[in-house]
């Protein structure tokens, strides 16, 4: 059984792996065409990549991929257990998110 703190560790590990983060600056340009960026459109922006990032994680499991562009997966490293289960709290972070 994964600990929270493993879990933790993954969320970093995915945050630190770079990326365009294409979807949230999507968002973000889709807020300020119908007016201003506000603090709902960035949360917006974060529950969508969110959300990207834990269908990869779940997609990588599917897959057995064992690499992306620039490095190893969470499912090599940790084990698809432990991968499903963080991007299942990822989801769950994302769906939790307030937006207004």
């Amino acid at each position: 059984m994964a600990s929270v703190e493993t879990v933790s560790t993954i969320a970093q590990y995915l945050q630190s792996g770079g990326g365009k983060r294409l979807r949230p600056i999507l968002v973000l340009l889709c807020g300020k065409l119908v007016g201003q960026t506000t603090d709902a459109s960035i949360r917006m922006g974060a529950v969508v990549e969110m959300i990207h990032t834990a269908t990869l994680v779940h997609d990588d499991v599917i897959d057995v991929a064992k690499s992306r562009r620039e490095g190893r997966l969470p499912n090599v490293i940790w084990g698809n257990h432990t991968s499903v289960l963080a991007g299942d709290w990822l989801y769950m972070q994302a769906f939790q998110s307030r937006l207004a």
